[in-house]
């Protein structure tokens, strides 16, 4: 069985075009979920409203199972901000070309 994924593009405004060409060869060991932010923005326009949507997404694509999830700059810096808060919610957490997010408290 293929492990679920969910694969975040970088970039604000960008799409998963390019994404999708550099995960396909990763399309045999997982079943990958393109999640497009610009398609589905959340009203507001900061991180919690984006890992909300992007819960929503995961529930909604996977129901409660685990995921693993991958993000690729910006989106590395959403997924992370998603680990966070959720999780239980994941089995694994894959960062490319994601530089640290510092939270200052």
């Amino acid at each position: 069985m293929k492990e679920k994924m969910i694969a975040l593009h970088g970039g604000i405004g960008l799409d998963s075009v390019y994404l999708r060409r550099s995960l396909q060869p990763i399309e045999n060991s997982f079943d990958v979920h393109h999640y497009d932010r610009h398609k589905t923005e959340p009203k507001g326009e900061d991180f919690d409203s984006w890992v909300e949507q992007l819960e929503s997404v995961r529930s909604k694509e996977f129901g409660n199972e685990p995921i693993v999830l991958f993000g690729h700059s910006f989106g590395g810096f959403l997924a992370l901000e998603y680990a966070l808060k959720y999780p239980e919610k994941l089995k694994g957490l894959i960062l490319c070309a994601t530089g640290p997010k510092i939270r200052l408290v």
